[in-house]
């Protein structure tokens, strides 16, 4: 009989008409980030270089935002076959803050240090008294008296720091110094020690000795030959033009200021400005008493001069008798006329230290004399 072989194990494939993939969704598949965009909103690089010396390097950081994009894919996988399928590929969008770095130079420059200058702090203290006294100085006599006192002060010194780039500053440090000097402070015044010594003075303290010349002073110091009118009220001869004169009926005796004032240079001299052409022209009426004088290119002549400060009074000694027409004798604001063929009259002004003018108009004019008070 034939033998019969029985095998331990088969493997029998037949045709299966059935679908027996098992596919799976895998992880996603993320692409790298690309920029879509260059950085922006960037803070400022710090720290500042302005925090740094000149020349110090240092490291800086800066943050900014930019914007990304990345492609994100999806598949799925067939664990029995090993078949992968792309089910689909988005895109994916971010803003990210980045972080820049740089090596930076330093900026900061200290400049030399700035004095504010002394200033006063408080009131001045410790004060001496004015000097020299009112009571020391000649009556009506302007002087500047003087004062000591001690003043503090304070002095602030700043040095900066400067950014060589901008030219911005700030303040690196700053120290105040204080010290004490001692101060003068100045004041006009006016004097009233009774010296004055003109003839007025004199016929007023009832010293006078009749008409004639004394030694007088307006300030009690500087003293001069001066004849005195006493009888006519203590008028101290100022100026005299004629080689003669009216009011002392003869010789031109000794005036304070000047006398014999008998032409263009010795008025000048004598401190007069002129607008004069002519002195004592032989072709009309001269007289020893008088400077006569007109001016043959205008219609007027004139001498001014401003009176001193310490007169109290002021006259004018003239004559307008050999002339028909007006001759005018300011003083300051006020003014007075000599009337056409006007005889020798004194005219009469007060106060000192103003503009002293006499103006012949269209004529001539016989001055004689000056005085003060």
């Amino acid at each position: 009989m034939p033998t019969l072989s029985i095998a331990s194990e088969y493997i029998i494939r037949a045709p299966v008409d059935a679908d027996l993939s098992q596919w799976q969704v895998m992880p996603p598949i993320y692409g790298n980030w690309e920029e879509t965009s260059e950085p922006y909103s960037c803070t400022n690089w710090t720290p500042d270089s302005f925090s740094f010396l000149v020349g110090e390097s240092f490291d800086q950081t800066q943050s900014c935002l930019q914007d990304f994009e990345r492609t994100v894919t999806y598949k799925e996988y067939d664990s029995f076959s090993g078949e992968e399928v792309v089910i689909s590929t988005e895109t994916e969008s971010d803003t990210q803050t980045i972080e820049n770095e740089r090596i930076a130079s330093g900026t900061r420059s200290i400049l030399p240090p700035e004095s504010s200058g002394w200033v006063d702090v408080n009131e001045p203290y410790e004060c001496s008294e004015w000097t020299p006294h009112e009571s020391t100085v000649a009556e009506g006599v302007e002087f500047i008296q003087t004062q000591s006192c001690l003043q503090d002060q304070e002095e602030t010194i700043t040095v900066y720091a400067e950014d060589i780039s901008t030219g911005q500053r700030e303040i690196e440090s700053q120290e105040t110094n204080s010290h004490t000097i001692t101060v003068t402070h100045e004041q006009d015044n006016v004097g009233t020690k009774v010296v004055r010594n003109m003839c007025v003075d004199i016929l007023n303290r009832g010293e006078s000795n009749g008409n004639g010349v004394y030694n007088v002073s307006p300030d009690g110091v500087n003293y001069r030959k001066a004849y005195c009118d006493m009888s006519g009220g203590g008028w101290s001869l100022f100026d005299s033009f004629g080689t003669q004169l009216v009011n002392t009926g003869g010789a031109n005796p000794a005036s304070y200021n000047a006398q014999s004032i008998n032409s263009v240079s010795a008025a000048q001299s004598a401190g007069y400005t002129t607008h004069i052409e002519y002195v004592n022209h032989t072709n009309y009426h001269t007289s020893a008493y008088y400077m006569q004088y007109f001016f043959g290119g205008a219609n007027y002549a004139y001498i001014q001069k401003v009176m001193p400060s310490w007169a109290k009074d002021v006259k004018v000694a003239l004559s307008n008798q050999w002339i028909a027409s007006t001759t005018t004798i300011s003083y300051g604001s006020s003014s007075k006329t000599a009337g056409a063929n006007a005889p020798h009259a004194e005219y009469t002004f007060s106060g000192g230290g103003q503009l002293l003018k006499v103006r012949e108009n269209g004529g001539l004019v016989w001055i004689d004399s000056v005085w003060v008070k």
